[in-house]
């Protein structure tokens, strides 16, 4: 998610709001990307439209399996983005055969672990305790029973089962999978989600920095009650990098 008002500067990245928004609340930026043998294209969530400057752009789109377009031009890539307004359309809930996946489980040897983890924990609840409140229970268990390791860290976990029977401590990809795996254990619906937990916001000059250091894991469990994907993060706070107080925290204040 972006906040439209922002603009980034940063290894070639510029991002400019246009003058003159849509009557129905969306915003259009500019959007120049320079350096590098191949451009991937910067598309927020709220993005709902994208397009290539003809003038510069004499490259093509190349989709790739991870879902992310690809530019084939290894010169500027100039590219006009439209950003949808907040407001968005009712959520179409999904039924259980659209969730089924969600509490499938993997047959790999490190599984079990955390499924007898996530078992034992929910035997201590109430049988009327709601899925979001397990998925709280267990991403609280984890951030306190288990240390953060950076990745390659010497001595950290390098599975699983290693993470979940030892002292070892792990990075954030273990915690969000063992915290996803409890939860799929015991059938409520749960998600690894990938992205950046960025903080390094400037509120003078309203620039947004994200690093490939702020490159993090956490977790989504689906709830009806709720509208949808809920997010979770069994990652101890020592583990983000960046410090300072989050975005939310500053505006917050402010």
């Amino acid at each position: 998610a972006v906040d439209p008002r922002w603009s980034e500067r940063r290894r070639g990245l510029s991002m400019e709001r246009e003058a003159g928004d849509a009557k129905d609340g969306s915003a259009r930026f500019r959007v120049v990307r320079k350096g590098g043998s191949t451009r991937r294209l910067f598309l927020p969530r709220e993005a709902r439209a994208v397009d290539l400057d003809p003038v510069h752009s004499a490259g093509r789109l190349v989709a790739s399996t991870d879902g992310t377009m690809k530019y084939s031009n290894p010169g500027e890539l100039r590219y006009e983005l439209e950003l949808a307004p907040e407001s968005r359309p009712p959520i179409e809930l999904p039924s259980w055969d659209d969730l089924e996946p969600f509490v499938e489980l993997d047959e790999s040897i490190h599984v079990p672990s955390a499924v007898r983890y996530g078992e034992s924990l929910r035997a201590r609840l109430d049988a009327d305790t709601s899925d979001l409140e397990v998925a709280r229970e267990f991403a609280r268990q984890l951030s306190r029973r288990y240390s953060y390791r950076l990745p390659g860290e010497d001595g950290g976990a390098s599975t699983l089962h290693e993470f979940l029977t030892t002292d070892a401590g792990g990075h954030c990809e273990l915690f969000a999978s063992a915290l996803t795996t409890m939860c799929r254990a015991v059938d409520v619906p749960a998600r690894v989600v990938t992205g950046y937990r960025a903080a390094e916001w400037d509120p003078i000059s309203k620039t947004l920095t994200i690093r490939a250091s702020h490159a993090h894991a956490w977790v989504e469990v689906y709830s009806a009650e709720d509208g949808g994907w809920v997010a979770f993060d069994p990652t101890p706070a020592a583990g983000f990098v960046g410090g300072g107080p989050t975005l939310w925290d500053r505006a917050r204040s402010e």
